[in-house]
């Protein structure tokens, strides 16, 4: 009886910590088209993707996160006419909470001579895009770590110091519409000099 009991505890303590997934249904979705938020056109994915894209896509266990820096926005319609849509990075997918998948399903179902924005670019794009997060939502405290360390020793030193003159650096690096996507083609058409690779990331290398 006794051991009734501990099975029983056992099995409720895993239910409820199991990790919530995704629960699309292919025989109730129409189509998925999934969307570069970069470029501004469809992502052209390789054909009769659906069933097994949305297979892998249920497979994502919940995750708790801050950022979803998303490259692409994933359209589901269903056949009784809603439309879900997701943001992600190819990793993470963002619906009503957070997902994670355990590869990029984005490259892995995708053209791959479609796929336009190489690592580098997306790399660099999400890093620029992360930093006028930081800015709007006064993550300051997040500011640095965008930076090559040359800059960063910067950065806190004017927060701390000069806080003024941290209040214009800001408003500096503080992106209207237009500006903001005027460099992302810029990083896109691989024009920017704002970039360098340090400690496996693109970080800003500008002042």
């Amino acid at each position: 009886m006794k051991n009734l009991k501990y099975i029983l505890c056992l099995f409720i303590f895993t239910s409820c910590n199991s990790p919530k997934q995704l629960t699309f249904k292919t025989s109730k979705i129409d189509k998925v088209e999934v969307i570069s938020r970069y470029l501004g056109k469809k992502t052209q994915m390789k054909a009769g993707f659906k069933e097994d894209f949305i297979a892998d896509l249920n497979k994502s266990s919940t995750v708790t996160t801050e950022d979803n820096i998303s490259t692409h926005k994933i359209l589901i319609y269903k056949k009784n006419g809603k439309i879900d849509t997701l943001l992600t990075d190819g990793f993470l997918y963002q619906n009503k909470g957070f997902y994670k998948s355990k590869e990029n399903l984005i490259t892995k179902y995708s053209i791959e001579e479609n796929n336009y924005l190489s690592d580098t670019v997306q790399g660099k794009l999400k890093t620029f895009e992360r930093l006028q997060i930081y800015l709007k939502k006064e993550k300051h405290d997040k500011l640095a770590s965008l930076f090559v360390n040359d800059v960063q020793w910067f950065i806190r030193e004017i927060r701390v110091k000069d806080k003024e003159r941290f209040k214009r650096w800001c408003v500096l690096w503080t992106f209207d519409k237009v500006a903001y996507k005027e460099y992302v083609i810029k990083i896109i058409n691989k024009k920017d000099n704002l970039f360098d690779y340090e400690n496996g990331e693109w970080k800003i290398n500008q002042k």
